[in-house]
């Protein structure tokens, strides 16, 4: 039985902000300018190891992919990892070394982004070490979702992989844990990194644009469940389409199950 969508719609304006509902603290930091210190991303990598599904979704896909899970197939996407991350990983592992371009369509992809950041691969699937995964294995398959003025609204699919990718169609599977740390995550980064802010701001309204051509609208994840987002600068309300399956955020702020059986 299909769920009932709430009638009325919500938003932004009816919601409580999401960093004041994560109750997200500005984190006292070293560093200065713009940039990521060495503290910054141990934080990070502190704060993001919630998995998006209580299991190993990689076992879904890679009966379709020779073995290989999509995501952790180099010939299918190639990770970014800033420089200070990188540096981390080298100290902690020998699990990562920079990824060698080799066609121009490689090349390509190196000189799209800052000289920050560094496309990176693993040693392969087999020999993964969760506690040194990358940022980009945290976060994925999704980003943020903003206003055209940058406020966040929830997280969105990476449709990089289109459908490919087992969770694609399986939003509601996600875990609130993983959205909360993740949602933490961007907040924060937006605050340190205002570059990132204005990367996101630019792939948000494209991704706008891309459904309201399609007639569709984007869904977004937050930390109460699945809503849909509105397309036209991102700054009407959001509607209410159904929980998360696993947890919801409490009012006191730690995770709570509901119990909420997938259809």
């Amino acid at each position: 039985m299909a769920r009932k969508v709430r009638p009325d719609p919500v938003g932004p304006g009816g919601l409580p902000p999401l960093s004041e509902q994560l109750q997200w603290r500005r984190r006292a930091r070293n560093g200065s300018g713009r940039s990521l210190t060495d503290e910054d991303v141990e934080w990070v990598y502190q704060t993001l190891h919630s998995p998006a599904v209580p299991f190993d979704c990689g076992t879904k896909c890679r009966e379709h992919n020779g073995g290989i899970p999509f995501c952790c197939d180099h010939s299918v996407a190639v990770p970014v990892a800033y420089e200070p991350e990188l540096r981390l990983l080298e100290r902690r592992t020998d699990l990562w070394h920079r990824w060698v371009p080799i066609s121009r369509m490689d090349q390509r992809m190196v000189d799209e982004v800052d000289p920050y950041n560094i496309h990176v691969v693993c040693k392969g699937v087999d020999h993964c070490e969760r506690d040194n995964r990358s940022i980009s294995c945290r976060i994925f398959p999704f980003y943020p979702l903003t206003t055209r003025s940058g406020e966040i609204l929830g997280l969105v699919y990476n449709e990089v992989l289109d459908s490919r990718c087992w969770l694609h169609d399986r939003q509601r599977m996600i875990a609130a844990s993983f959205v909360v740390e993740n949602l933490t995550f961007w907040h924060f980064l937006f605050e340190h990194l205002p570059e990132e802010r204005e990367l996101f701001v630019g792939i948000s309204t494209q991704l706008r644009r891309t459904h309201s051509t399609a007639g569709t609208k984007p869904q977004v994840l937050r930390p109460e469940g699945i809503f849909e987002a509105p397309t036209r600068d991102g700054e009407g309300p959001l509607r209410y389409l159904g929980p998360l399956e696993s947890h919801r955020l409490g009012l006191s702020g730690r995770m709570v199950p509901i119990g909420v059986t997938a259809q």
